[in-house]
């Protein structure tokens, strides 16, 4: 009655919208709105709204529980409007829009609820009464099974069902024939009423019953894995199997006796009589049907954990043994996480022994039937500490683990005291008996390795006790010139104490490769042509990347004086040179030529004169030390000017001689005239250069390296060859036409040899370039030199080819 009063409201409503609506067609207000509600109740309802048109995809709105939606049609032309909620029919109306804005514009529409419970009631077909232990299941068209409750004091079956779809329900009962049954869906819209929702289902008994066999661990009640086997007189045996989840079922008939064998693994065999009560499962009792089997083991299995008595925590390493008292025999048992497990028989007595490095043996017998009885099937085996062991101490070479013959141990107490130990018949092998409880350190000292001192870690019975050798280094021996720095071919012997140390010498006979030992020093003796035999001690510590160099001196060098002319360069014959210190001492100078100076001298400065015909006398300050690295000096001079003879003499009177005489003895000074004087010019300050322009050297710059062309070396020396000197030449003309340049020399090598001989070679190379700059005249406060071996090649170093172009002298101006 209260649906029919609300669909006569809406049909009401709906009118009076259509008379609105035409009475204000006038306007043509093209936005309609659409309204969803809940048929029995009223209740607006958030719809989905999908609008068609044409063959486009719709356009959805979704409704809300506080107004209508609305939609304002873009062309006219036939619409169709689908309105969908879940759990309620959905519903699809025409819309026709050939007149935008006239006739009905606003539309109220209500969707009848789709899902609803249903009542199932399953009786038995003969006496009518509800089967309680019914099952039912219900299923949709996609064979997914649809939630169903039942109420276990009336039977009464539940669940929700949507009517216009089809569902299949499927009905068991024990002592019953199943069904199914089928349940068709309705368009509500279409029918004038709905299908019933209450269902009766009958079922028949069955002449036979169906019997559920578990079978459960007797002293656990744990569910088995067990098997079957059911004896029938005059019928075929059957055999099955039950599992943890779902037991054996087997259909039989109440009136006949049968008997059931039970098996397990691990369990003893069981064979039992079976009968049902008649009256229970005429009652339909599901628990009348179903039989369980109670199985003995032929052996438990038990988890033995190791204790420590004082701590409580688990021993691990532990050795066990199970002893059968009746047989006398060890029972094999299985080493677990937290212990062992043995698999053991109720009826056998049985005895463990435990014992652990450190512990006291423990005996202990076990009564499986009390502890089976309790459950109690994990045991705890204490044991006690001792208060000292003994341990076996050995020390061994770290790297290959072998025993050190001659190697000094001692052991000290937690209050550092030596304790007593006593070897044993292999070397460096000792005997200690320290206490559980205390912490000691071990000491070791012998020759060759570093010394050690340790905690004695007791984790096992032998304690290793690893020394490392002391550590050795590969170094280069090298010898130089003191003064020149000219790498010198040599002989070597490298000793330590008495002991000759062996070594490895490139064919240049110019770098002496030894292995040396930091706790050690050496003794290294070279010999040089033209030099005194040389000794000196080393150890690791004088090595520099790893290169020790030793230094020579000459008793004597050899110096060569140039005198060129200033403008043609040409030598200058027959000229006279000196050279004589603060003391007025000389050092003789015989055909440009200084012999054998010695290196005392060089911590002098001298005065350099020299004389030739038709030049002006030439003098400067030498510092011999500078020069010593080339052994040359040129002495640029200059052209004397022409002499031109005196004018002739033109004699004047003796009385003009008295006169000017006179004139001149009291001569009146004449008054000095002021002149104004001129302001102070300022020279306008002077632009900062950063890179000049150079016929032969391109791209001179500050911090810009520009490489040397044609700049050779001997073989790994850091001699300069002739051929180099045009261009180091053309460089010395660079830095005289700019007075104030300086710059700094950089040397750089291959990758090839050792990188710490290529960093060294490259810096005397450097510096040689720098020695043969002053020597052509350049100040030394203007040079610098720098060496950076492989360090920064410009090609890869792959082919000899590009080896070449990383093997280079550049030079980098440092100011302009």
């Amino acid at each position: 009655m209260r649906s029919l009063v609300i669909l006569i409201a809406f049909s009401i409503f709906n009118i009076c919208s259509a008379f609105a609506t035409h009475t204000s067609a006038k306007k043509l207000d093209s936005t309609y709105t659409f309204g969803a509600f809940d048929k029995a109740t009223g209740k607006r309802l958030a719809a989905t709204f999908k609008i068609y048109f044409k063959t486009t995809d719709p356009l959805i709105i979704q409704g809300t529980l506080q107004s209508d939606v609305q939609f304002k049609p873009a062309t006219k032309g036939q619409y169709e409007v689908e309105i969908s909620m879940p759990n309620y029919v959905s519903k699809r109306i025409p819309l026709n829009l050939e007149n935008l804005g006239a006739g009905k514009t606003n539309f109220k529409e209500v969707l009848e609820v789709a899902v609803d419970e249903y009542i199932i009631l399953i009786t038995d077909a003969k006496d009518k009464q509800i089967i309680t232990s019914a099952i039912v299941k219900v299923y949709d068209d996609a064979n997914k099974e649809v939630e169903a409750k039942v109420n276990p004091k009336t039977g009464e079956w539940k669940t929700m069902l949507d009517v216009s779809k089809n569902y299949r329900i499927d009905i068991e009962a024990p002592g019953y024939q199943g069904t199914s049954m089928e349940i068709q869906g309705v368009d509500v819209t279409k029918v004038a009423k709905t299908p019933s929702k209450f269902i009766s289902v009958s079922l028949q008994k069955n002449a036979s019953q169906v019997a559920s066999f578990i079978a459960t661990d007797a002293i656990t009640h744990e569910p088995l894995i067990a098997n079957y086997k059911v004896l029938r007189p005059e019928e075929t045996t059957l055999t099955g199997q039950s599992n943890k989840n779902e037991p054996y079922k087997i259909e039989f008939n109440p009136k006949k006796k049968f008997t059931v064998e039970v098996s397990a693994d691990g369990y003893k065999t069981i064979t039992e009589a079976i009968s049902f009560d008649q009256t229970m499962i005429d009652r339909g009792i599901p628990s009348a049907l179903l039989k369980k089997f109670e199985l003995q083991k032929d052996t438990y299995s038990f988890l033995f954990k190791i204790i420590d008595s004082q701590t409580k925590a688990n021993i691990i390493s532990t050795r066990m043994r199970i002893i059968n008292l009746s047989t006398k025999q060890s029972i094999a048992g299985k080493i677990e996480k937290e212990g062992f497990s043995a698999n053991l028989s109720p009826d056998t007595e049985y005895s463990i022994e435990v014992e652990s490095e450190g512990y006291q043996q423990a005996n202990q017998n076990i009564n499986l039937k009390e502890l089976i009885a309790k459950n109690q099937f994990v045991q705890e085996i204490l044991l006690v500490r001792k208060s000292t062991e003994q341990y076996r101490l050995i020390v061994v070479d770290e790297e290959n683990d072998k025993n050190v013959a001659g190697a000094n141990l001692r052991i000290f107490n937690a209050k550092n005291e030596p304790i007593t130990i006593s070897t044993t018949n292999v070397q460096s092998e000792w005997l200690a008996d320290l206490k559980i409880a205390e912490q000691y350190t071990a000491e070791v000292k012998t020759q060759g390795y570093l010394a050690l001192r340790t905690p004695v870690l007791k984790t096992n019975k032998t304690v290793y006790l690893k020394i490392k050798k002391v550590p050795t280094a590969e170094v280069y021996f090298m010898v130089t010139d003191f003064y020149t720095k000219n790498i010198l071919p040599s002989d070597y012997k490298l000793k330590t104490g008495n002991t000759l140390v062996e070594g490895t010498m490139n064919p240049e006979k110019t770098r002496f490769k030894a292995t040396l030992s930091p706790d050690k020093s050496y003794e290294i003796e070279v010999v040089s042509d033209g030099y005194p035999a040389y000794k000196e001690t080393v150890n690791q510590t004088k090595a520099v990347n790893n290169v020790i160099t030793l230094e020579l001196k000459k008793t004597g060098y050899d110096f060569t004086f140039n005198p060129i002319d200033s403008k043609t360069g040409a030598a200058i014959p027959n000229v006279k040179i000196t050279l004589v210190d603060a003391n007025n001492q000389s050092i003789p100078v015989t055909n440009n030529e200084a012999k054998s100076v010695s290196p005392k001298s060089f911590e002098k400065k001298y005065s350099l004169n020299a004389q030739a015909a038709n030049y002006k006398a030439f003098s400067e300050t030498l510092d011999l030390m500078d020069m010593v690295a080339a052994n040359k000096h040129d002495i640029v001079m200059e052209k004397a000017d022409p002499v031109q003879a005196p004018p002739p003499v033109v004699e004047k009177p003796k009385v003009e001689e008295k006169t000017v005489a006179k004139k001149e003895e009291n001569p009146t000074p004449a008054p000095p005239i002021a002149t104004p004087k001129e302001p102070e010019k300022k020279e306008p300050e002077k632009p900062v250069v950063s890179s000049i322009a150079d016929d032969y050297f391109k791209g001179i710059a500050i911090g810009t390296p520009v490489k040397l062309e044609n700049v050779y070396f001997d073989q790994s020396q850091p001699v300069i060859k002739p051929q180099s000197f045009p261009e180091l030449d053309r460089l010395v003309s660079l830095l005289k036409r700019y007075p104030k340049m300086s710059i700094e020399i950089v040397g750089h090598t291959d990758n090839v040899g050792d990188p710490r001989m290529n960093l060294y070679l490259s810096e005397l190379r450097a510096k040689a370039v720098s020695n043969y700059l002053f020597n052509k005249g350049i100040a030394p406060n203007r040079l610098t030199h720098k060496g950076k071996g492989q360090e920064q090649p410009v090609s890869a170093n792959d082919t000899e080819e590009n080896r070449q172009k990383n093997r280079r002298v550049e030079f980098i101006v440092l100011e302009l």
